[in-house]
């Protein structure tokens, strides 16, 4: 991966998908808007070349749209910072942050970006996602009320595996063999408003629409987290034991 700033902006060229995420912090240090500076952490394959780039671009930039997405570094800057890239941890117990992901599902099977809004308890590190605002492009659309209640479920249970679901175990065997040790998101949640852009690509071929937004749910909140901490967590679930103490060593 290279990196230099030119005239005032970041050149960010990378092959390997395991640079994405460093290439999210060089954003950060040099206080580059993600979509700003049009570069989202995507790899560039050589057998999709500039068609890969330019589909996931314009999923970013059409989720970004909807969610009125206002231009600046991430994190967010606030009164009393300790540093430059640090948000305050004093004054509200909760901090709100906005992230964007995308990807070219499977490669070219669907193509779908994500900006998610999250509020931060600092004091518990629970997570509250407020919006989700999804872009999708399957190609060909025919049954647009089908497309979004895939997207819409997709997005929740995106959510359910970025802030609870994981498989425990011992040193013998799987100990979430159950509803109470495997933990899904609970009836009664609160549910983020979902929006939903649907892309219609009628001279294109059809790809997937089933499992697409399920893919990028956790890299948006992870980004939101960040963007209201200043706090990088690199591991699902988003627990709120995790993101504590996440936030308490950012000191």
């Amino acid at each position: 991966m290279a990196h230099r700033p030119i005239a005032g902006r970041l050149v960010i060229a990378t092959h390997n998908p395991g640079k994405l995420a460093e290439m999210r912090d060089l954003l950060a240090i040099y206080g580059v808007d993600a979509i700003s500076a049009g570069e989202l952490g995507l790899p560039e394959p050589e057998e999709t070349g500039t068609t890969f780039r330019a589909n996931a671009r314009i999923k970013a930039q059409a989720a970004a749209k909807a969610a009125n997405w206002q231009a600046r570094p991430s994190p967010i800057r606030r009164a009393g910072l300790a540093s430059q890239d640090q948000p305050a941890s004093s004054g509200s117990a909760t901090l709100s942050g906005r992230g964007i992901a995308c990807v070219c599902y499977e490669g070219d099977n669907g193509y779908v970006a994500m900006v998610a809004e999250v509020d931060v308890n600092q004091s518990t590190g629970q997570i509250h996602v407020t919006r989700l605002v999804v872009a999708q492009d399957c190609g060909p659309i025919s049954n647009p009320d089908g497309m979004r209640n895939q997207i819409e479920g997709g997005a929740l249970q995106g959510m359910s595996r970025a802030l609870g679901e994981a498989v425990t175990w011992d040193e013998e065997k799987v100990t979430s063999i159950d509803w109470r040790s495997y933990h899904s998101l609970p009836v009664g949640f609160a549910i983020p408003r979902i929006e939903t852009v649907l892309i219609n690509q009628p001279d294109q071929e059809a790809c997937g629409s089933g499992e697409t937004a399920i893919t990028v749910v956790a890299a948006a909140i992870g980004n939101a987290i960040f963007d209201a901490t200043g706090v990088r967590i690199r591991e699902v679930p988003f627990t709120p034991e995790r993101v504590k103490a996440a936030i308490n060593s950012r000191s």
